[in-house]
């Protein structure tokens, strides 16, 4: 008798949950519709600018200059060097 109730209890609260998140008739036209929010694509959206450019000059001393690298990048020496003891 308790599980009957039970089991009846929760078929009404499903029924009546169901009931409540029913979509409007979609043959009624003037049925109120729930409001459509949707954030903008556009919201974080920096436009284009151009930056000031360096000058050919400066350009230059940068590809000029030897890159910073670690050790086993350093020139070489001539043989004529002592080697090392």
């Amino acid at each position: 008798m308790f599980s009957a109730m039970l089991l009846a209890a929760a078929a009404a609260l499903s029924a009546s949950a169901h009931a409540a998140d029913a979509l409007p008739d979609p043959t009624d036209a003037m049925a109120s519709q729930p409001a459509i929010h949707e954030a903008s694509a556009f919201t974080h959206y920096r436009p284009y600018r151009d930056e000031k450019a360096p000058s050919w000059r400066a350009l230059n001393d940068a590809v000029g200059r030897p890159p910073a690298t670690h050790a086993a990048a350093q020139p070489h020496t001539s043989g004529d060097a002592e080697p090392a003891r």
